[in-house]
């Protein structure tokens, strides 16, 4: 049965509904469901132990879906112009022309204005995100762009980062080590750009230990 346009994580508007972009979308996402669904069993039926063949075969299938439902989503807001950019408020505005240069300023608001049009699209509405994405950034264009990217990603992580910075800072090698390791578990890749955030931070706290005296050790 072919899913409809109300399944999807976000709706798609009726004039764009019978586009190849946003039908080849919809089949892939009612097949990466499927897909979803037969792992669950698999893992609460302990297939994964019983037939590893047939478990890795699942999720590799996934991981494939996975891949070509980001690249049909792409496709489909190439073509279309989706979603539309959200307007910045006045305050973020503001914040925006006070931490940043005049040749960085439109950059930055595109580039946080069209994140909020991909979380509204997922009926999120925060008046958080925009400024918490400005917050961490710290008045850093490159890095408006990854946290952004962070925010469309899961804008959960955004808000922990900023109203819990003292957990979100303990440990955070060890979680992304166990988070790969679980990864590895279920018979999944580690995810290559956590590898390079795991390097990049144990170089970052390498450095901090050398430029440390000796005494702050003890």
């Amino acid at each position: 049965m072919r899913i409809t346009r109300r399944l999807m994580w976000f709706e798609i508007p009726k004039e764009f509904a019978d586009t190849p972009e946003a039908k080849r979308l919809l089949d892939l996402y009612a097949e990466f469901t499927e897909i979803c669904a037969q792992e669950h069993k698999a893992v609460t039926t302990n297939q994964y132990v019983t037939e590893p063949v047939a478990f890795e075969e699942l999720s590799r299938r996934s991981r494939e879906l996975h891949q070509a439902l980001n690249d049909a989503e792409i496709a489909y807001d190439q073509a279309t112009g989706e979603p539309k950019p959200i307007d910045l408020s006045p305050n973020v505005v503001r914040e925006i022309n006070q931490q940043f240069t005049a040749s960085d300023r439109d950059e930055v608001i595109a580039k946080i204005s069209k994140t909020l049009g991909y979380l509204r699209r997922q009926r999120v509405e925060d008046n958080r995100i925009a400024k918490y994405v400005l917050t961490l950034a710290n008045g850093d264009k490159d890095q408006v762009i990854t946290y952004a990217d962070e925010a469309k990603s899961d804008f959960r992580n955004i808000i922990f980062w900023v109203e819990n910075p003292e957990e979100a800072s303990l440990n955070i090698l060890e979680k992304i080590e166990s988070f790969q390791e679980t990864s590895e578990w279920l018979s999944m890749d580690r995810d290559p750009e956590l590898e390079e955030a795991k390097r990049r931070l144990s170089k970052e706290y390498t450095a901090k230990r050398k430029n440390k005296p000796w005494w702050r050790f003890w």
